[in-house]
């Protein structure tokens, strides 16, 4: 998903001790034993070593993409500068993604280390508005402790770090549409949180069935443009839940947020300086649920799925044209299936959503209007792969998303007037191609 989200420069110091600090956690944990002293000195010099290393696992992926796709007008290009090779998009037929994760232990056992490095080769959307550059992020960096065992199973979880909070997002527990690198595409994904400094705590009562708790300083898509909250500000508090029993599956979050977009707090030092800090000026809440069923017939499974997401909340004042905090809301409602195959022994998957965007109309200005996301009306996403060999997936996409007219009337502020219709515009586009992916 390609939005607000900024590497933060002290990733890459904690990506330095990652290794070592799970190494003394290993380490402490192995002279906690009690061995004989004939066996002490029989064990080879390095055996806490081997054991460590042989607990760090590393794995990745390469996937390249070729695709056509119609230029188009978009806010996220000319105000809020997130999508500033969508003018170009006609132009950008190649594209290239490295992922590469390195991790220790398992999920479900005591200790559970966790880091992704993503490497986007040619990223479109940079700031120059009129070409690429290589972007480097690293993702996800997390620790995992789950203290107690009960019944051959650790119940509870304590995630600290840079962590994703699955459960925000409902493509997650349905189907990722890898062919949507720039997200241009935005809608089902958008409540989402892939990486946000916090804390999760997790009780589970199977590998799929639990629920949670996060505080995190951080937001995502949603948030950031419905609300025009900054992520560095907010204090997000999350409540969510997954669940899978005989078919069903369910996944929902909320989420309580509480920030703002230009620090306001001010506070004055003894020697006559004055500096700024966020306070929690506005607050929102960000929603989503999907509800799915899988059942198979013969060779096929079908998993039909059906979900919601919405945001509703204060929108900040940062200027002449949102001059004042107001109330805004912005819902999707989304409906899909996805069909898993199996030709010639080759495992493979299709999928289909279709996601209608609603938001008032911005008329005279008081209603509930998101104006950036005014003019969008659904977007379609379909996509099939096959698993060609063990670490090779090949696929192919088709990808739409359809506008709306915004309306402005008389009656608006001035500010609103001046900027007109054509500032929230929002123009047609579609893409279409085929991606190969190598896991390793």
């Amino acid at each position: 998903m390609t939005n607000f989200k900024k590497c933060r420069s002290f990733n890459c110091l904690l990506f330095l001790i990652f290794l070592p600090l799970l190494f003394l956690i290993h380490s402490a944990q192995a002279t906690e034993k009690t061995v004989a002293k004939e066996d002490v000195l029989e064990a080879p010099k390095n055996s806490i070593l081997e054991k460590a290393i042989s607990k760090c696992k590393v794995s990745g992926s390469l996937q390249t993409y070729v695709k056509t796709q119609d230029s188009y007008y978009t806010p996220l290009d000319h105000a809020f500068h997130v999508r500033d090779g969508a003018n170009f998009r006609e132009d950008q037929n190649f594209r290239t993604r490295f992922k590469l994760n390195l991790s220790y232990g398992r999920p479900s056992e005591e200790w559970f280390g966790y880091a992704q490095i993503d490497l986007d080769v040619n990223d479109p959307d940079e700031e120059d508005n009129n070409g690429s550059d290589n972007n480097f992020d690293l993702d996800s960096f997390f620790l995992m402790y789950r203290p107690f065992k009960i019944k051959g199973g650790r119940p509870i979880g304590i995630k600290l770090g840079i962590i994703p909070i699955k459960a925000t997002a409902n493509a997650a527990y349905s189907h990722s549409f890898a062919g949507d690198i720039e997200g241009d595409f935005i809608f089902y994904t958008a409540t989402g949180l892939p990486e946000v400094p916090g804390i999760d705590i997790d009780f589970h009562i199977s590998k799929d069935t639990g629920f949670g708790y996060a505080f995190a300083n951080g937001v995502d898509d949603a948030s950031e443009i419905t609300t025009l909250v900054s992520s560095e500000s907010t204090q997000n508090h999350v409540i969510w839940a997954e669940a899978k029993k005989w078919g069903f599956g369910f996944n929902g979050a909320i989420q309580f947020v509480e920030g703002e977009f230009n620090p306001s707090r001010a506070h004055s030092t003894p020697g006559g300086n004055t500096f700024y800090s966020y306070q929690d000026s506005t607050k929102h809440i960000v929603a989503n649920t999907l509800l799915s069923y899988r059942f198979d017939i013969g060779n096929l499974g079908f998993m039909p799925v059906i979900g919601y997401e919405m945001v509703k909340g204060e929108q900040n004042a940062i200027n002449a044209l949102f001059s004042t905090t107001r109330d805004v809301k912005w819902e999707n409602y989304q409906v899909g299936l996805n069909v898993f195959t199996n030709f010639f022994d080759m495992p493979g998957k299709f999928a289909i959503l279709y996601t209608k965007s609603e938001t008032d109309d911005i008329d005279d200005g008081l209603t509930e209007s998101v104006y950036p996301l005014a003019g969008l009306d659904n977007d379609l996403h379909v996509e099939y792969w096959l698993k060609l060999r063990k670490n090779i997936r090949a696929g192919v996409f088709y990808y739409k998303l359809n506008s709306k007219d915004v309306h402005i009337s008389s009656s608006a502020p001035a500010a609103l007037q001046a900027a007109g219709p054509s500032t929230f515009e929002w123009t047609d586009t579609q893409s279409f191609g085929m991606y190969v992916r190598l896991s390793f």
